[in-house]
């Protein structure tokens, strides 16, 4: 083989390699919103991170160091890759197990959990709730009932 093609077919290889990565965040800069991945030796430059809005209407909700990731690399090359978080792991495992479940825990114990079998809404939180309105707050139930001891 020649030495160019010897080159290509490296090339090819290490692009391929690096096309879909599994890592970890090892570093975020929120003010910038980019983090950075550690997948293996590899530790990659600022990224951004996929998330679910980023138009007229936008989400946050920034990874922390140590999550779970993939780095999706266009052309198999880690600089202009995009974070995709996040993966479930033995340190932080599905916080459900019911396709019925939707549920977001919080790192400060606060959980917010939406049951559609149920019918139910169950709002966990250490602190305080402020609900804002610009307008008015309509209250429509067939009975409301104050919890004793909370």
């Amino acid at each position: 083989m020649s030495p160019d093609l010897a080159f290509r077919v490296s090339e090819l290889e290490r692009r391929l390699v690096n096309l879909l990565r599994r890592g970890v965040i090892a570093e975020t800069d929120p003010a910038n919103a980019r983090a950075r991945v550690r997948s293996g030796e590899l530790l990659t430059a600022w990224l951004p991170w996929i998330t679910t809005r980023a138009g007229g209407d936008r989400s946050w909700w920034a990874p922390e160091p140590g999550e779970a990731v993939v780095l999706l690399c266009p052309e198999g090359e880690p600089g202009l890759g995009v974070i995709l978080p996040a993966l479930y792991s033995t340190g932080a495992p599905a916080p459900a197990a019911s396709a019925d479940i939707h549920r977001t825990v919080h790192g400060d114990g606060s959980s917010v959990t939406v049951d559609r079998a149920a019918k139910r809404v169950v709002i966990d939180l250490p602190g305080d709730l402020v609900i804002r309105a610009g307008g008015t707050i309509h209250v429509d139930a067939q009975a409301i009932r104050l919890l004793e001891g909370g």
